[in-house]
C-alpha cells in the first residue's frame, strides 16, 4: 500500500444498518454509511465520505450466493466488479470495461488492498467477480442464470456503486461480501417485504407477507438462520479487518 496507516482514512458503504452496526463504531479511520437499497442515497452518502477525506473506499456486507457449494458465512472477496445494474444515476468512466451487454460495466478491484485483504483471511475466503444489481435476486433459477452467463461467485445492491465511484474519484477500492442466502435458497416475499426505508428489519412487515403467503413460513425461517450465521461471520470479517489497519 501507498498510503502511511496515520493517513488513512477508509469510507464504507453497505446496504443494511444492521451491517453497518456490526462493522463497529466509527473512528478516524474507519466509517461506514448505508445506501438502504437506494444508489442515489448510496452515492451521496460515500461523495461525503470521500469529501470528508476518505481515500479508499470500499463494499462491506452480506451478499446472495449465485455460485453452488458456498454455504452462508463464506467470505467472498473481488477480483473485480460487474455492474448489472440499469441505473442512469450512476458516473460514467472511462475506465471502467463495457461487456457485451450495455449494462453490464467491469471495474477491477484495487490490486494492493485485494492481496492485503487475501492475506488477511487466507483460506477463508473465495476471491472472484462479484455482481451489482438493482434489486434483490430471489429466485435459485435466476441466481445460476447469473453465475452461468458471468461466473461469478454472488451478487449484492452495493459493490458496483463503490466501483463506478472510486474510478470516478480516482481512489483505490475494494470490495468483501459475505453470503447470506447460498443459490439454492429461494429468498420468499415476506423477507423483501420486511426491509423498511433505511433497510431495518420490520416486524409487522414480516406477519403481513406471511399472512398473504403463509407457505413461505418455512423459507422464512431457512432465511434468518442463514442471516444470523452470515451476520457471525461479518462481525468477524470487520473485527479483523480494523485490527490490520490499526
Amino acid at each position: 500500500m501507498s498510503m502511511e496507516k496515520e493517513n488513512l482514512k477508509i469510507g464504507i458503504l453497505t446496504g443494511l444498518t444492521a451491517e453497518a452496526r456490526a462493522l463497529g463504531k466509527p473512528s478516524d479511520s474507519f466509517s461506514v454509511v448505508t445506501s438502504a437499497a437506494n444508489i442515489t442515497r448510496g452515492l451521496s452518502r460515500l461523495e461525503d465520505l470521500i469529501n470528508n477525506g476518505a481515500n479508499v473506499i470500499g463494499s462491506i456486507g452480506v451478499a446472495g450466493g449465485i455460485k453452488h457449494g458456498f454455504k452462508p458465512g463464506q467470505i467472498i472477496l473481488a477480483t473485480e466488479v460487474i455492474d448489472c445494474s440499469s441505473k442512469s444515476e450512476l458516473p460514467k468512466d472511462n475506465d471502467a470495461r463495457a461487456e457485451e451487454s450495455p449494462n453490464m460495466i467491469k471495474f477491477e478491484a484495487d490490486k494492493a488492498w485485494f492481496s492485503k485483504i487475501e492475506n488477511l483471511f487466507g483460506e477463508d475466503l473465495e476471491s472472484g467477480i462479484i455482481l451489482g444489481v438493482d434489486k434483490p435476486i430471489s429466485e435459485p433459477s435466476a441466481k445460476r442464470l447469473l453465475h452461468e452467463s458471468t461466473t461469478a461467485l454472488s451478487v449484492d445492491m452495493e459493490s458496483h456503486i463503490v466501483a463506478h465511484l472510486a474510478t470516478k474519484a480516482g481512489l483505490p477500492w475494494f470490495a468483501i461480501r459475505i453470503i447470506s442466502d447460498p443459490v439454492e435458497r429461494r429468498i420468499p416475499d415476506a423477507a423483501l417485504a420486511a426491509i423498511g426505508s433505511e433497510r431495518e428489519v420490520s416486524v409487522a412487515r414480516v406477519l403481513w407477507g406471511l399472512l398473504r403467503r403463509p407457505t413461505d413460513f418455512p423459507a422464512l425461517m431457512g432465511v434468518a438462520g442463514e442471516t444470523s450465521m452470515a451476520m457471525r461471520s461479518l462481525k468477524r470479517v470487520g473485527r479483523d479487518f480494523r485490527a490490520s489497519i490499526k
